[in-house]
């Protein structure tokens, strides 16, 4: 095992940055680079619309949420033009030029998710504390199990947990 390997004692432990929990040595690998997709714009539809008008759906993605004044609650994309968003659900109100916020846990662009695992501590710039992975959908993107509450490319810890049984 890890621990094993590096000889990693408490005095070690201590002079990193590594949190001592019980027996769970939880301690930070390098970062990768990421791309997020959660921001805000603005957008143009009548009530009881699927479809909003934007200027462009550049980083958008299908499974986003998107919220604002005039959409319903647990509403999401499900297909994308190159300026149409289709939503899952019908406005409420009409909305010009009014600002919508899209919301994603899709993280892409990885250099590669080899060595990531589900469940796997995740922090960084738009990563609420807490969050983990989720699911690992490709060589190159996962998806986060809370919200990202920032866009583009972002440096991400993913945080490796090594345990050794009844030494502390």
């Amino acid at each position: 095992d890890t621990a094993a390997a590096l000889q990693i004692t408490d005095d070690v432990l201590s002079a990193h940055a590594g949190v001592v929990t019980g027996d769970m040595w939880i301690m930070a690998s390098s970062g990768l680079t990421g791309t997020l997709h959660t921001f805000a714009t603005t957008g143009t539809w009548a009530s009881g619309s699927n479809t909003i008008a934007v200027a462009s759906t550049a980083g958008m993605l299908v499974g986003s949420r998107v919220t604002g004044a005039g959409i319903p609650a647990g509403t999401d994309i499900v297909a994308l033009g190159a300026t149409t968003i289709t939503l899952n659900n019908a406005t409420t109100a009409p909305g010009t030029n009014q600002s919508i916020t899209v919301i994603s846990r899709v993280v892409t662009g990885l250099s590669s998710t080899t060595g990531l695992f589900v469940g796997q501590p995740v922090s960084g710039t738009g990563i609420p504390a807490g969050t983990t992975i989720a699911s690992i959908d490709s060589s190159t993107q996962i998806t986060l199990s809370q919200d990202a509450t920032t866009n583009g490319a972002q440096t991400l810890t993913f945080a490796f947990i090594t345990q050794e049984v009844g030494t502390l």
